[in-house]
């Protein structure tokens, strides 16, 4: 096991300590790491001492040091020491915020002062979001698609821009292109292929028909992943909400109340996330309750019932902690289950009922219930009270084959 050695000087004081391991480095050698007492106390050599102990177990046990043990590394100068003697390899290991660093002082010499400034502000939400300490070998493709539905989600409640997720985007992509230019180690950009824009791939369905909403909720009933908190009902109802309301899943789905549906006259009244953040005022929208929506909160809520939960939200708590990117992952997988690929799942469903109520009852009341923009004279002249003969309408049975 790891231990210390003092070195000292001709005078017998202590110049500093040597921690000594098994861990073999490139050259076969036992890896030592040498501490200057100018620059730390002992306390501070024994609990570098501690942290080797546990590379030693991670070594004797599976041949290698583990990400948990070198994450606890991350701030140490053992890490890059590691790095010097060949134990592990630089690039895997290299934090997302040493990279953004390195990047942005290598575009300080080629490039005008505030693009360099508007690269730096750009990639604050990218540390935000990963983590300065996230090893960079750790963000794999999934991890940027769900960084890109995250930004997707700010945008539709109108904390950004579009063009700023453009740009968010782009100069993220361009952090980790600079790295695999500046390493000789095999390095794939996570972020190859995402697009920060608004358009999708020519192979991400823009409806969601009938057929595979039926498929999808075959999925979504019958799937039950491992280790996971997994409602089937929850998510049926958060499908509906998106492929039959066209909530904003992201966010008016998960703030939704049971007061704000009304089973018996067939209405749900929406928070409408965007508007209220751009303006003074909390911004409300009321619309019909399409029949399999109302079936599978009436299911809901009387599972709710049943197991003797409070009826507040109509989504468990778990889906308001901040288990964003679980859920998109999750509803991803479902779609790809049902054989359906989208990395924009939540706007394909939004989009869809979107396009059922234009065409069934027009533009006017696909802004209404919705949620799009109006322009001015709709706003000011256009009433927002729901005919009865319209509710009577969607609430008639729906046909099935």
């Amino acid at each position: 096991m790891a231990n210390i050695v003092s070195k000292k000087g001709k005078g017998g004081n202590v110049r500093g300590w040597e921690v000594r391991t098994k861990i073999p480095t490139a050259k076969g050698a036992a890896f030592s790491f040498y501490v200057p007492a100018t620059a730390f106390e002992l306390s501070e050599v024994q609990g570098f001492k501690a942290l080797l102990a546990d590379c030693e177990k991670d070594i004797v046990k599976t041949g290698e040091i583990q990400p948990f043990t070198l994450g606890r590394l991350a701030q140490s100068p053992i890490l890059d020491a590691l790095k010097d003697k060949g134990v592990i390899d630089a690039t895997p290991f290299m934090t997302l915020g040493n990279v953004i660093d390195e990047a942005l002082d290598d575009l300080e010499q080629k490039a005008k002062p505030r693009t360099v400034k508007a690269a730096r502000v750009s990639l604050r939400y990218a540390l935000k979001y990963f983590k300065p300490e996230t090893p960079i070998s750790e963000i794999k493709r999934r991890d940027a698609q769900a960084f890109n539905a995250y930004l997707g989600g700010l945008v539709e409640s109108g904390e950004i821009k579009q063009t700023t997720k453009n740009g968010i985007i782009t100069r993220t992509k361009w952090v980790f292109n600079w790295l695999v230019n500046q390493t000789d180690e095999t390095f794939i950009n996570p972020f190859q292929g995402i697009k920060g824009g608004a358009t999708t791939s020519e192979k991400e369905p823009r409806i969601v028909t009938e057929k595979e909403a039926a498929r999808i909720e075959a999925v979504i009933m019958n799937h039950r992943p491992p280790k996971a908190y997994y409602n089937p009902t929850e998510w049926l109802v958060y499908f509906r909400l998106g492929f039959w309301q066209g909530l904003r899943l992201g966010s008016e789905a998960p703030e939704l109340k049971w007061e704000f549906i009304d089973l018996g006259k067939g209405t749900i009244t929406i928070k409408d996330v965007k508007r209220s953040q751009r303006g003074k005022a909390t911004q409300w929208r009321t619309m019909p309750l399409y029949p399999k929506t109302a079936e599978a909160l009436s299911k809901l809520k009387e599972e709710r019932k049943r197991n003797g939960d409070a009826l507040n939200y109509v989504f468990s708590d778990w889906w308001r902690r901040g288990n964003d990117v679980n859920i998109f992952l999750r509803i991803v997988a479902i779609l790809r289950n049902a054989g359906l690929e989208s990395d924009r799942p939540r706007q394909v469903l939004r989009q869809t009922a979107s396009n059922r109520v234009d065409n069934d009852w027009g533009g006017r009341w696909e802004q209404n219930w919705i949620g799009h923009s109006e322009s001015v004279a709709r706003k000011a002249y256009l009433s927002k009270d729901i005919p009865q003969n319209i509710l009577d309408k969607i609430r008639e049975p729906v046909a099935t084959e």
